[in-house]
């Protein structure tokens, strides 16, 4: 029907939303820095950690209020408080309380991903949930393009605290729109196997997900990509600053494109191929999402070394550009696959443990480590070596993708495990 296409719509804006307030960070490392003298490892940690962190430690009970909660009004709070977070760190007077802002920031974002898939999957059937998922990670990009456009706008002429502000504020109104014109589904409702209300202990609830054939290594995947995603993105701007001497305005503006607007196409035209090339009333193939997830990882990889390591900024740019064709091609293929493994009893849980291990991980430790490796190298050359390392985990991931292609094997319907052990 017509509305749950409304309803994308509406998660894709949180989606956006949600990118654009944590992305913004990555556009003023620079000016940051020279405010309060930090080292590039200081700025890792607040790009990274201090948010991952945060998020990390509030994911799990998130996932656990999203399968008992109505979702709708979890999701409409989370987005107003979290907008009114981001606006705050325009504000920090210092390098510990803009940490803690971030912090903030971090733990009411940590309910987006597993209320938004949790009512995506409610919404759409495994046959569009990858067509779903993708266009709603499209948000994610269009976020980040936000963020760098308007954010690079107004840090540029206004100061880095304005990018911050602008970030912040247009989140308020999404929130009220989200809480009056978004219904709650019926939880499991057109699943094929519909689940009971989920019963027992987090453990049991853990076990029952532990034991879904292939979802830990999805999840394992999934996470090695992130941290390269994560460190990539949050130095680019500073990276094209320092290695070809660009402003701020034209950095974010590049960044934008690629990272923000050929990533969103990217991920988009990737779920809709994968749900088009599946026959007319056919199965969902695992195996062929596996593998479209490995080939986007590595072309990332390629294209975005070459970037880093080529001299001319012409080159650079051009390589940039095709790399965000492929950076987030991997995300609907890989969701659309995780969300349709997991559980229906614990489908906020799954997403909230897999989201705890992407930012911990990915987020927290992807940009730390870019700092790491930077301040280890002569000035100038450090960051170059830092981007290239963490491509390695994408390569990684892109094996795990293809070690699951190979060992799915699906005869029949999803063999999903619904029940919660009691």
């Amino acid at each position: 029907m017509a509305y749950r296409w409304y309803v994308l719509l509406v998660l894709t804006l949180v989606q956006l939303c949600h990118s654009m307030d944590r992305s913004i960070v990555s556009l003023v490392l620079q000016p940051i820095g020279r405010e309060f003298r930090l080292s590039d490892s200081q700025l890792g940690l607040l790009a990274g950690l201090a948010y991952g962190g945060a998020f990390a430690c509030a994911v799990i009970p998130m996932g656990l209020a999203v399968d008992r909660w109505q979702r709708r009004k979890l999701l409409a709070t989370a987005v107003g408080l979290w907008s009114a977070l981001t606006a705050l760190c325009g504000l920090a007077l210092s390098f510990p309380m803009l940490l803690a802002s971030r912090a903030g920031v971090g733990v009411v974002e940590s309910a987006a991903t597993p209320n938004s898939m949790s009512l995506l999957s409610d919404y759409f059937p495994p046959s569009q949930r990858t067509t779903a998922v993708g266009v709603w990670y499209m948000g994610g990009g269009l976020g980040t393009m936000a963020a760098l456009l308007g954010g690079g706008y107004f840090a540029q002429h206004f100061g880095w605290r304005a990018g911050f502000l602008a970030a912040g504020l247009p989140g308020l109104a999404l929130a009220i729109l989200v809480w009056t014109s978004v219904v709650e589904p019926v939880r499991g409702g057109i699943d094929v196997k519909p689940a009971l209300a989920a019963a027992g202990s987090l453990w049991a609830r853990i076990r029952l997900i532990a034991s879904q054939p292939g979802l830990l290594h999805c999840m394992a995947a999934i996470v090695l990509v992130a941290t390269t995603v994560s460190g990539l993105t949050a130095w680019l701007v500073t990276f094209l600053m320092r290695a070809h001497g660009l402003s701020i305005g034209h950095s974010g503006m590049i960044v934008a494109f690629s990272v923000g607007l050929l990533s969103a196409l990217g991920s988009s035209i990737s779920s809709i191929l994968i749900d088009r090339l599946r026959p007319r009333g056919g199965r969902f193939s695992p195996s062929v999402s596996a593998c479209a997830a490995a080939v986007a990882c590595v072309l990332t990889v390629l294209l975005a070394a070459c970037a880093v390591l080529v001299e001319s900024t012409a080159a650079c740019v051009a390589f940039l550009l095709a790399t965000g064709l492929f950076l987030a091609a991997y995300n609907g293929p890989a969701n659309g696959l995780f969300v349709t493994l997991a559980p229906v009893a614990v489908r906020g849980l799954s997403v909230s443990i897999l989201q705890f291990w992407c930012n911990l991980v990915g987020m927290g430790v992807g940009p730390l480590i870019v700092g790491r490796i930077s301040d280890g190298f002569a000035p100038g050359t450090g960051l170059r070596w830092g981007l290239l390392v963490i491509l390695i985990f994408n390569l990684w991931g892109a094996g795990l993708f293809l070690v699951l292609a190979g060992r799915m094997r699906w005869t029949g319907s999803l063999p999903l495990r619904n029940s919660v052990a009691r």
